[in-house]
């Protein structure tokens, strides 16, 4: 039992360290995604209605 459960330890780290980086570089990617959001939907919100006041 207790080396069923060591051997489990074991194996959980090395996969957790094997795919941290990815996990990582996941959450960065969406507090980029997060912080952006806003000023870029503002930009094309404004954009979208110079364009249609051109047209209407």
């Amino acid at each position: 039992m207790e080396q069923t459960l060591s051997t489990f330890i074991n194996e959980f780290t090395a996969a957790l360290a094997k795919s941290a980086p990815i996990f990582i570089k996941k959450l960065i990617f969406l507090a980029i995604l997060w912080i952006t959001y806003r000023p870029v939907q503002r930009f094309i919100m404004k954009a979208f209605n110079k364009f249609l006041s051109l047209y209407y």
